[in-house]
């Protein structure tokens, strides 16, 4: 994940030296992803402890989100 303020496909692979776009959707796709070492380094990386709510509408193919808050922790 470059640096860089998308993070979608296309533009990651504007900033790869090969520039596959399938490669790197078939990656992101099927790779078996462990979630949690990923998760505690965003959150060590968060200086800022804002965290913020959401309640969506969701189906099988969409959601959409009715609220959004704010959170931000006394300490």
């Amino acid at each position: 994940m470059l640096d860089g303020r998308r993070k979608s496909i296309q533009p990651m692979t504007k900033r790869l030296p090969d520039g596959n776009m399938q490669a790197l959707q078939q990656f992101v796709n099927q790779t078996a992803w462990v979630p949690l070492p990923v998760r505690r380094r965003i959150a060590q990386r968060r200086a800022n402890c804002q965290v913020a709510v959401s309640v969506h509408a969701a189906t099988d193919t969409t959601s959409c989100p009715l609220e959004w808050e704010l959170f931000l922790p006394e300490e």
